[in-house]
Parts: C-alpha cells; sequence; structure tokens
C-alpha cells in the first residue's frame, strides 16, 4: 500500500479510510473542487486546490483545535484517525472528483479508502474553523461492529508499520474500537493481552472498558494492574486548563482528580460514576472531555509502543 504524505509533520503514513458529511461544491478558477466537512475559507480552499494536482486527488484540512479538544486528525497519523474520527466533524475535505453523498459509512469511507491508499491523499497544516464534534459517551450504546471497521481494523498492521510489539498492536486495536463505542470487541483485544506489552496499554483500555460499561469496581481493579503510566502525568497538566472552562464548582471538583503531580484514575472513575448517577450535564460535559484527552492520548502512546 502506498505511503500517504502527511504534510503537517512532514512524515510518511498509510492511510486505510476516511468519512465525510455535508457534501457541497465550490468552484475555484479553472478548478471544478467538491468539499464537504467543515467550511473553509478562501485561503484555505486556494492551499487544498494548490495540492490537488498530479496524483493528489483529495486534501484534508484538520481544524486547529485547543489542546482541551484535542483534534484526532493533528495528533494520530491518518491510517488510525480516519477509524476513530469522522473526517466530517473535524476537518475540512476537498476532492476533484465527486464525494459520496450518503452518510452511510460503507460507501463513504470506501471512497476515500481508495484515495489514501493509492497515495491519491494528503493531510495538510490545520486551520482555524469552527467544531462542534460529537465526543464518546461516557456509558455508550454499543452498536454492532461494521464489516469496513473490523477489517480495517485486523489490518492496522500494513498501515503503521513496522511494528515491533504485536502485544502492543493488539491493545491499539482495542483502543480504536473504544473510541468507536464498540466495547465487546474492545475487550476481547484487550483482555488476550492482560499484564504484557512495555506499558501495559492492554490493562489501560481493559480498565477505561468497564469504566463505561458501567462497571466501576471492576474499572479500579484493572487500573491497579496498569500501575503509573506516563499519561498520568500529562493528564494532570491539562485538568486546570480544561476545568478552566466550566463552572467554578467543576474548577473545584477537578482539584480532587490530582494527586503528586498526576492524575488518580480511581478518582476519575468516581467523577464518572458520580456525573451519570446525578445526571449532572455539567459535570457530564467535563468527564466526556477529559475522557476524549485521554483516550486520544493513550492512542498515541500505544501506537508510540507498538511501532517505537
Amino acid at each position: 500500500m502506498p505511503a500517504v504524505r502527511w504534510l503537517s509533520n512532514g512524515k510518511d503514513f498509510r492511510g486505510i479510510v476516511a468519512g465525510t458529511t455535508r457534501i457541497g461544491k465550490v468552484e475555484l478558477g479553472m478548478n471544478d473542487i467538491h468539499i464537504s466537512g467543515l467550511p473553509l475559507d478562501e485561503a484555505a480552499r486556494a492551499e487544498a486546490v494548490r495540492h490537488l494536482n498530479g496524483p493528489i486527488q483529495v486534501a484534508l484540512v484538520p481544524a486547529a483545535t485547543a489542546p482541551t479538544l484535542p483534534n484526532p486528525w493533528r495528533r494520530l497519523p491518518p491510517a488510525v484517525a480516519c477509524l476513530v474520527a469522522d473526517p466530517g466533524d473535524w476537518a475540512a475535505v476537498a476532492s476533484t472528483n465527486p464525494l459520496p453523498a450518503s452518510r452511510d459509512q460503507q460507501p463513504l469511507r470506501s471512497h476515500l479508502a481508495t484515495a489514501f491508499g493509492q497515495g491519491q491523499a494528503i493531510v495538510l497544516d490545520s486551520r482555524t474553523m469552527a467544531t462542534d464534534a460529537p465526543l464518546p459517551s461516557l456509558t455508550p450504546t454499543e452498536a454492532p461492529l461494521p464489516d469496513w471497521l473490523r477489517n480495517s481494523v485486523e489490518g492496522i498492521a500494513d498501515a503503521v508499520g513496522p511494528v515491533r510489539s504485536r502485544t502492543d498492536l493488539t491493545a491499539l486495536q482495542a483502543g480504536i474500537l473504544q473510541l468507536g463505542d464498540f466495547l465487546t470487541p474492545s475487550h476481547e483485544h484487550s483482555q488476550s493481552i492482560e499484564g504484557r506489552g512495555k506499558r501495559r496499554a492492554g490493562d489501560y483500555w481493559h480498565a477505561i472498558n468497564h469504566r463505561r460499561e458501567p462497571d466501576y469496581g471492576n474499572a479500579k481493579y484493572w487500573f491497579r494492574h496498569v500501575g503509573n503510566h506516563p499519561l498520568f502525568a500529562e493528564l494532570a497538566a491539562v485538568v486546570p486548563d480544561l476545568a478552566g472552562e466550566f463552572s467554578p464548582a467543576i474548577q473545584s471538583r477537578s482539584q480532587s482528580l490530582i494527586e503528586s503531580g498526576r492524575l488518580d484514575p480511581f478518582h476519575v472513575v468516581d467523577l464518572v460514576s458520580d456525573a451519570c448517577r446525578r445526571h449532572d450535564r455539567e459535570l457530564i460535559r467535563f468527564a466526556e472531555r477529559l475522557q476524549w484527552i485521554e483516550m486520544v492520548a493513550l492512542l498515541e502512546w500505544t501506537l508510540q509502543d507498538a511501532t517505537g
């Protein structure tokens, strides 16, 4: 599978699938360009057009978001980002060819899968665009796993290789499935590598899975297996900024999440439990944002462990 040029950092990654929504068409000079997803201003459109030449037929422009709302299309290689985040919610997509008008995932994403797989798609530098992307629920309702996603997850090694740790690759698969709210197959992957991996990422995903079921006691059990993951220190650094976007009551509650410069995962479990039990909308929104930051960052760590 040819490499995809990811221009935002100069590295090459190989893509699998991507998705788009809200199909429209704009015409720029002699270029008939089809636009979907978030709106592009004239300067961004012109930049996209500049790259749509030769073999490149699709240009994806991620929205520039704050650290408290990480955009997977900025933080992850396309091969992973396209499996966990619909570009229509996080980016604008420009194409020289018509894009499928249906949001049904199979025809829509397989169209762009071909472009990424054949080296005909690129991810450009981020632009400031407003996004109100939906985030995964604290306690999701699980849907059947689509065949296209199952096949993409099974073949993820071909997209992110070379793989140095098959154990952590399994953890990566568990994480991708977890972000899609496919808890049962995610659990099967994480449970199969219990206590293994460079940083026991599988156990971390296992703990998140039980926190979301919800089975809070079991979640704490697996967090005890995780130990002191370096992500806890990263999360402790971002919690104050995240809490600052909420009420003084949330800011006060957030202070209990941090101990000795690291996020306490057991206190996070209690936070999620309280938010869901009390149906506290603001606390739920705060916990969902924290969960999103956690899961995107954990995917980064897991990918690093699998390929580094």
